[in-house]
């Protein structure tokens, strides 16, 4: 029968303990076991023969106690190459000698029968080995492998597929860095992927990779799949939008039959809401009848249109009748929002209060930022009719014309006490000279 050769391909070991723990099975990777060629450091390749197929996997372990049990599972039993058939085995400890060395080691030796006309491929499987310690404990690892049938029938190559698209956040910020996060998955349940390459372009030219736009992903086996993260950059002036980003991946299969496939992967691109206001005016001193008024300088900083710019007032003695739209600022523009009050006669005093600036971006999101507002608020004064027929408030200060009379009123008492002085002291030298 003619001789067909089978590269067996070890993948991946999952161990079943701690990573700070010893694996529980190693396999032995230096010494020549019966059916072996070669040893797994040298390039171990077993053979196809009268129809089966030939695995030898010597395991070596400190913590077993007893048998083993290897079972071989076939990641899809329609396509593999061997039979539905027994694929469990119990395997029990045995010494081996190699020259000087004695080695305690399980050899999982598995001849399995094969279907007679094979297909070129590769054929993922996992052998899974299991055992008790010495507390009883049931303990288990897998060994993922692969046979790559080299000859026989042809199959078309690998079909990838592009799919798990993420970004960091809910959507990528212009001037701002992000991770793309994909998954390239191997359809094919025969063929591997060689040499798998991926090369990704955003036509508009917004949005790049931090370095290079081509990444090698490497080996894709069938039926697996490979996760790929992304650094990615967004220029200052992107447009908004959904952006179609192109995803190519070129590759080959075992027969060095290349293949490509190009997929558009959507990305939504939002410029960053970039908003900002002058202080607000509100006069620190009102009274009751005053119609006092606020405003606000409001600034679109941003290259995002704000939308349904809403003031809100809550201030204790203070109404407003409501809210205050002040509508559409495009980008790059200001507007003013203004507002007047009627203050509360019931309220005299310092009071304190906010406004709440509501607004929305492009994409309907809600945004607010409160700010604290403050006054004092007085009591009206009554006016009161005096005798020239005038009217003031009792409690108003003095008049530049009253401040006047009282100055001279002033004046003219102080002359007439220093005129009574100098009086006083003629008489008294008068007295003196006996006048």
């Amino acid at each position: 029968m003619k001789k067909r050769w089978i590269i067996l391909l070890l993948l991946l070991v999952l161990p079943v303990f701690a990573a700070a723990e010893e694996l529980p099975f190693q396999i032995d990777e230096m010494h020549l076991y019966r059916g072996m060629s070669r040893s797994y450091s040298q390039g171990y390749v077993p053979t196809v023969s009268n129809g089966r197929l030939n695995i030898v996997l010597p395991i070596l372990s400190e913590v077993i106690e007893g048998d083993l049990t290897a079972v071989i599972t076939p990641h899809d039993l329609a396509v593999a190459p061997v039979k539905l058939q027994d694929f469990d085995r119990v395997i029990s400890r045995k010494d081996y000698t190699f020259g000087d060395e004695e080695i305690s080691a399980y050899l999982v030796s598995l001849a399995l029968s094969m279907h007679q006309e094979l297909m070129i491929g590769e054929y993922p499987f996992t052998i899974t080995v299991s055992g008790v310690d010495a507390q009883g404990n049931q303990i288990s690892q897998d060994f993922a492998m692969e046979a790559m049938i080299t000859s026989g029938a042809k199959n078309p190559p690998p079909t990838l597929e592009i799919g798990n698209v993420n970004t960091s956040g809910d959507w990528l910020v212009a001037a701002e860095s992000d991770m793309l996060s994909l998954t390239v998955t191997n359809l094919s349940p025969l063929r591997a992927a060689e040499g798998v390459v991926l090369e990704m372009v955003d036509a508009l030219g917004d949005i790049f990779p931090e370095g290079s736009s081509v990444l090698r992903l490497g080996r894709i086996p069938a039926q697996g799949h490979c996760d790929v993260e992304i650094p990615l950059r967004v220029n200052a002036k992107a447009q908004s939008g959904m952006h179609p980003v192109s995803c190519t991946l070129t590759y080959s299969d075992s027969s060095e039959v290349s293949a490509s496939l190009t997929e558009s992967v959507m990305l939504d691109l939002r410029q960053s809401v970039r908003f900002a206001h002058s202080d607000p005016i509100l006069p620190a001193r009102v009274t009751h009848g005053d119609i006092p008024s606020f405003s606000i300088t409001l600034m679109n900083m941003g290259k995002s249109v704000l939308s349904n710019m809403l003031l809100t007032f809550d201030i204790e003695g203070l109404s407003s009748g409501g809210s205050v739209l002040v509508g559409t600022i495009e980008s790059g523009k200001s507007a003013n929002g203004n507002a007047n009050f009627k203050v509360d006669t019931e309220v005299v005093g310092d009071t304190s209060g906010t406004v709440l600036i509501t607004y929305e971006d492009e994409y309907g999101t809600l945004y607010e930022e409160t700010l604290p507002l403050k006054t004092t608020i007085a009591q009206k004064v009554a006016l009161t009719t005096f005798a020239n027929g005038t009217q003031g408030s009792t409690e108003e200060e003095p008049s530049l014309m009253q401040w006047i009379g009282w100055g001279t009123a002033a004046l003219m008492l102080l002359l007439l006490i220093v005129q009574s002085v100098r009086l006083t002291r003629k008489i008294h030298k008068l007295e003196e000279r006996d006048l």
